[in-house]
């Protein structure tokens, strides 16, 4: 897919614990994201795929992170999540 000025804002979560360095990719694609005035985040996360998928959702800093980045898109969805 190509990245333009109209594509939706998105977070980029990531594992810290894999060698491939995800999180510099989503890093990179976030900085190329806001010089097109796109809104872009990276959620880093010491854990692994299985868990990122299993843990969402429940309490902590990831649901968190992720519900934090949900509200800045829109006022009625941070109204949401309160």
């Amino acid at each position: 897919h190509r990245l333009d000025r109209v594509a939706a804002p998105w977070l980029g979560v990531c594992s810290t614990l894999r060698q491939d360095d995800p999180c510099g990719q989503a890093r990179s694609y976030a900085e190329k994201s806001h010089g097109l005035g796109l809104q872009a985040s990276v959620l880093p996360l010491p854990k692994g795929h299985a868990a990122i998928n299993q843990e969402l959702g429940l309490p902590g800093d990831y649901t968190r992170g992720v519900e934090a980045f949900m509200a800045s898109l829109d006022p009625a969805v941070a109204g949401l999540l309160r």
